[in-house]
């Protein structure tokens, strides 16, 4: 049997400063993306990607970054206070999922930090609960 597909987010740099929703699910499909910073990490999870765009959220996630960890956003570098979890989760809850259902029925619904998997968190890799359930925010590493 075939290795499960591995695919990393945006390889080559190119597709912009955006947002993608990784949710976790058994689909047989792997996702990564360089984060961390300057550790360049490579985390990855089994599921299905959404692309979410919305730039201006992006930029606000790497100044939050930049200024709470300067280049430094990965795990055992990262002491979370609670000032910066309470403006990361308000970062968090303005990204907008719309979910959709088979009758075609639409509904935003917007992404939630997910507390408890936190030590999980680096930059460019946002434990968060969807709409879909568990999952990963992510966006362009900024080494």
């Amino acid at each position: 049997m075939a290795d499960k597909p591995f695919i990393t987010i945006d390889p080559d740099g190119t597709q912009g400063r955006t947002l993608h929703l990784i949710v976790a699910h058994p689909t047989g499909v792997r996702y990564s993306n360089q984060c961390g910073g300057y550790l360049c990490a490579h985390p990855c999870i089994e599921g299905f990607l959404i692309p979410l765009g919305q730039v201006a959220i992006a930029q606000e996630l790497y100044d939050f970054f930049e200024r709470h960890f300067q280049g430094h956003g990965y795990p055992g570098s990262m002491t979370w206070s609670e000032t910066a979890l309470a403006e990361l989760r308000s970062i968090v809850a303005k990204v907008v999922c719309w979910r959709t259902f088979e009758t075609h029925r639409d509904e935003v619904e917007h992404l939630e930090l997910d507390d408890e998997r936190i030590e999980q968190c680096m930059e460019a890799w946002i434990p968060v609960r969807t709409p879909y359930g568990q999952g990963f925010l992510t966006l362009e590493n900024s080494d």
